[in-house]
């Protein structure tokens, strides 16, 4: 498999300049297009992903370990067929719309200020992982560990205390409401 280090690519579009199979680490990716691309079996390490647009990415067994990404759009992609061998990464203001991590162990992921419209966490193992500032319109979580996840800024927030394991998680007052809706209890203030 070849190795990539340090490399930097900007500005390419790698549906018509294709992407080299192989690891890449320490690689920065900006404002590059990866749209509906399948990219199996490749191994991302420490790389940047900024200003690019990973839309419908398919990475089938590719791993992804402290991977940064950046005002990225990730939309409709599936998460949960990466590798799960140590899995991390952090995003700050990307759209992850209708993008699916079911099953996933997301703890040593964050997210913040991220728009997760319709995003599946499902069974997720998210313990101590930081959401912050998101946008959570019609995320779905259910029998997912939520133990000591960070959630404080973020809006739309909807989890069934009942479905979710959630001890020791950060919330702000105003979120109360999200908590408290599949039981159908009226908050007035």
């Amino acid at each position: 498999m070849a190795y990539f280090c340090e490399e930097e690519y900007e500005n390419i579009d790698f549906k018509k300049q294709s992407l080299a199979k192989g690891e890449y680490e320490a690689c920065r990716f900006i404002n590059c297009q990866f749209q509906e691309l399948h990219l199996s079996d490749f191994n991302f390490s420490e790389c940047e992903f900024i200003d690019s647009d990973l839309s419908n990415l398919r990475w089938k067994e590719s791993r992804l370990q402290d991977a940064w990404f950046e005002n990225c759009k990730l939309l409709g992609i599936r998460f949960d067929e990466l590798s799960s061998f140590g899995l991390s990464f952090k995003m700050q203001n990307c759209r992850l719309d209708s993008s699916n991590f079911f099953g996933l162990d997301l703890s040593r992921c964050s997210f913040e200020n991220c728009q997760l419209w319709e995003v599946d966490f499902t069974s997720a193992q998210m313990q101590n992982s930081i959401l912050r500032d998101c946008d959570l319109r019609n995320a779905h979580f259910e029998n997912s560990n939520l133990m000591a996840c960070d959630f404080r800024g973020s809006s739309n927030l909807q989890i069934d205390p009942q479905g979710n394991r959630i001890k020791g998680a950060h919330f702000n007052l105003d979120q109360l409401p999200g908590l408290l809706l599949e039981h159908r209890i009226k908050i007035e203030k």
